[in-house]
């Protein structure tokens, strides 16, 4: 735990991150059944959702499938069991992730104003709202790692 938040600390300047949570669509030929419409999702497929955390090498460090395309990344990560995971997360350690993930410790909505490398920035194409204030932060940092590597594959 202690490499991957290093890891995410040097490549974003942001301490204690110990992955990045994001829920992605796996297509899926879906059901003939009176339960077809669960699985089409957002976009109009069918899929069922898979929820990803990987590290700041764009590694897989969890995935968590059982529910259908329709079914919102913030309830699929309630009912994970990631959730109870990150309750027994020690201090100051987190997931970041975007506003789907509640914040779920008291202050987790507060992240200190932090510098980020610019070159890190400009090679991750990561935007300037990194050292915007907490949520948005986070939000950001988890799009940038998230989104790269796991919708894009």
């Amino acid at each position: 735990m202690d490499q991957v938040a290093e890891g995410f600390s040097a490549r974003c300047g942001v301490p204690g991150i110990v992955g990045a949570v994001d829920g992605t669509h796996v297509p899926v030929p879906g059901p003939r059944s009176q339960h077809r419409a669960s699985f089409i999702n957002r976009k109009g497929y069918p899929s069922i959702q898979m929820q990803v955390v990987c590290d700041s090498k764009l590694r897989l460090l969890d995935t968590y499938t059982r529910w259908p395309g329709s079914v919102h990344d913030g309830r699929v990560f309630r009912n994970s069991p990631l959730q109870d995971v990150c309750q027994q997360l020690p201090a100051p350690n987190h997931l970041i992730g975007d506003s789907a993930y509640p914040l779920s410790r008291e202050g987790d909505d507060v992240v200190e104003d932090v510098e980020c490398d610019s070159s890190s920035v400009e090679e991750e194409g990561c935007s300037d709202s990194l050292n915007a204030a907490g949520k948005e932060k986070r939000r950001n940092i988890a799009n940038m790692f998230s989104t790269n590597s796991i919708e894009n594959t």
